[in-house]
């Protein structure tokens, strides 16, 4: 590959929390390993951000969504675009690249809504890693080892979300459900019991401003936020058991619960509690927020083979749906 036509691609799916987010964190006064809350989350494999890489005159970025899918009005993409070359400069760095001797033009396409809790973020972190990797190859002939793309995805991560917990890039790059602890996969996980319908409920302030507003709760309230943080941990294991080989009734019971500890942290609002109720009506079994809340992502419990049907209903009212995942298929 010549100089001039020198480039690189990569492509990485979405994801969506079943459980565990804002409390993969410490759990203060914690004396027994493990002293993290785990979380369970899946790949979302029907969506995607798509990076691709190229030598320029000078820099350039470019986001695009897909024509089938709406950005959303509350989306500055210059504010985007800002955040991808700030990124740019942080993966050059973790892959040893010069980007002002070299420029380049950087263009992400992703085809799902951004900044609503399914990992836009993550993706594009994960989809640029690749992208420079691929970058590299080309470049020198080699690729990068497993430390150096974590490395890498974390780092540009953090431009995003400052002090990410890892669990986003992970199961995205892993492509796998996973359950996830201490910063690393614990095992792969296995839902036989139940659909899960995600649905994207519209408007959500900005995840700084929400995990700005959770640590403040956890600062004020720590004994109070340690006994959801345990609580959660116990969820979080009996989930775990039941989608293996359990109730359905229990699943949604369980993620009803979730919900309600989120809830208490102020992440729901009247739309999402709309939404969760509706779908109900239609047959669903329980629904809670995911990822930082406050809007956006919401993750319903639907009986066994009922998940397509309940979308296709909630699809005619007018909401958004993401994805359908299916008991006991591969995810």
């Amino acid at each position: 590959m010549s100089a001039e036509t020198l480039s690189g691609k990569g492509s990485a799916c979405g994801k969506v929390i079943l459980i565990g987010e804002h409390f993969i964190v410490k759990v203060e006064g914690a004396t027994e390993e493990p002293k993290t809350v785990p979380a369970l989350a899946f790949p979302l494999k029907n969506i995607y951000c798509e990076v691709k890489i190229k030598l320029a005159t000078y820099p350039a970025y470019d986001f695009l969504t897909s024509k089938k899918y709406k950005l959303g009005s509350d989306v500055d993409r210059e504010e985007v675009q800002n955040l991808m070359a700030r990124a740019t400069y942080v993966a050059a760095d973790c892959f040893c690249i010069d980007p002002k001797a070299h420029p380049l033009h950087v263009q992400s396409t992703t085809n799902f809504p951004v900044s609503r809790g399914f990992g836009s973020s993550a993706s594009f972190a994960v989809a640029l890693t690749r992208a420079f990797d691929d970058y590299r190859k080309n470049l020198i002939g080699s690729s990068a080892t497993l430390d150096e793309l974590d490395h890498a995805m974390i780092s540009i991560e953090k431009v995003f979300h400052g002090k990410p917990s890892g669990l986003d890039t992970t199961v995205i790059f892993s492509e796998r459900p996973i359950r996830f602890q201490d910063g690393k996969i614990i095992r792969e996980i296995h839902n036989n019991t139940v659909d899960f319908i995600v649905v994207d409920s519209g408007y959500r302030d900005h995840c700084a401003e929400l995990i700005a507003k959770v640590s403040e709760f956890r600062e004020r309230n720590k004994d109070q936020w340690n006994k959801m943080a345990a609580a959660t941990s116990k969820l979080v294991d009996l989930l775990e058991a039941e989608l293996k080989n359990g109730s359905a009734s229990k699943v949604a019971s369980y993620v009803n619960e979730s919900h309600g500890i989120l809830a208490e942290l102020g992440l729901s609002n009247p739309d999402i509690e709309s939404l969760i109720a509706e779908a109900i009506s239609f047959g669903a079994l329980s629904g809670k927020v995911s990822g930082a809340g406050g809007g956006g992502a919401v993750l319903l419990v639907a009986p066994l083979y009922k998940g397509n049907e309940i979308a296709e209903r909630l699809k005619a009212k007018g909401h958004f749906i993401v994805s359908v995942l299916e008991g006991g298929n591969e995810l």
